[in-house]
């Protein structure tokens, strides 16, 4: 018995990014660089020993849950330097500074709404 053949969509939603700013179509990352930080984790497990990876990985862990208000744009420096990536010049270091955002939060009204979800903040 044959397999169903596939019908391709001809609409136009096909074509269409998945995210809609530019900045985030930029982000996607490619299964390749994954499994490529998988490898390293594991050469480095195997050279250095099981402690090694998961400090690294508590410090990367702690390094993205350090924030700022919300309407302030996080820089991401420390997750770059444990990363080795604080001496690189890509893509996102000259075209994705934060005066050149599409979208700016007001600052008095986003900490307002923070502080009417969370009552702890008075």
């Amino acid at each position: 018995m044959e397999p169903a053949q596939q019908i391709l969509s001809a609409s136009s939603e096909w074509a269409t990014p998945v995210h809609k700013n530019a900045l985030m179509q930029t982000k996607l990352k490619l299964p390749v660089e994954d499994a490529e930080q998988d490898w390293v984790m594991q050469v480095v497990r195997n050279r250095e020993g099981e402690g090694v990876p998961l400090k690294m990985g508590m410090e990367l862990y702690a390094a993205n849950k350090v924030g700022r208000l919300p309407f302030l744009n996080s820089s991401h420096m420390m997750r770059d330097i444990i990363l080795a990536r604080d001496e690189m010049i890509d893509f996102s270091d000259i075209l994705g500074h934060p005066d050149h955002f599409e979208f700016q939060n007001q600052p008095h009204a986003t900490v307002e709404k923070m502080m009417d979800r969370n009552p702890s903040y008075l």
